[in-house]
């Protein structure tokens, strides 16, 4: 909304202005508890045009990625949607398409990142290599991916009447890319082990504050 040079008045409007927007979320929508707003500035716009660029554009820039896409497992929907739609969406049937497996894929992505090259990768989110690598994502303004795929918590009709406190919590329930990239890296990849206890525990201290608010 707006430049960037007016993301921070635009911001501290809207700031103002939550408790009547929680007010009116809350009689419109017959809520008895609404969470807490915060309207946060997004500059990914700008950042955005010039992925969806380069994305448009890397069949003509092939050699900086070595003329290759490394792909996972051949049976991965991801695979199947890169091969079938993701390919010719962005005439990228030039380039060679490398299907391998999951560590083949981040051993190459090690490789590149060490050596300071580039290398094209399909990978999901989330996932620890977002924490651990200089990871950019390519956008798809094509829409060729489909869309992203969501995280929902389901209980039973009673559970709210029963468990008000947790529906609540459940109902707030926020966490951030990149906090859970970062317990994803120290369990999965970090961690060499599957006595996860120790290292979630932590990951709770080192992230205290995010962790409290959750049950404040």
């Amino acid at each position: 909304m707006g430049r960037d040079e007016c993301g921070p008045d635009i911001q501290e409007g809207l700031m103002r202005a939550r408790g009547f927007v929680r007010r009116e979320l809350g009689q419109r929508l017959n809520l008895r508890s609404v969470p807490e707003i915060a309207f946060v500035h997004d500059k990914s716009f700008g950042y955005g045009s010039r992925i969806e660029k380069l994305l448009a554009e890397i069949a003509d820039n092939a050699e900086v990625f070595g003329n290759t896409i490394v792909g996972i497992e051949a049976g991965a929907g991801l695979t199947r949607i890169t091969e079938e739609a993701v390919i010719p969406a962005y005439g990228l049937e030039g380039m060679d398409f490398t299907i391998s497996s999951t560590p083949a894929m981040l051993a190459e992505l090690q490789a590149a990142t060490d050596a300071g090259d580039n290398v094209a990768v399909t990978l999901w989110r989330p996932h620890w290599a977002y924490d651990a690598f200089p990871i950019k994502d390519l956008a798809d303004p094509e829409g060729a991916l489909g869309d992203a795929e969501g995280i929902h918590s389901i209980g039973g009709k009673s559970f709210e009447g029963n468990f008000p406190e947790v529906a609540e919590w459940l109902k707030s329930f926020k966490m951030s890319s990149e906090l859970l990239y970062s317990l994803e890296n120290v369990m999965f990849n970090e961690f060499d082990g599957d006595d996860y206890g120790p290292v979630v525990a932590e990951w709770i201290e080192e992230n205290r504050e995010y962790v409290d608010s959750l049950t404040a």
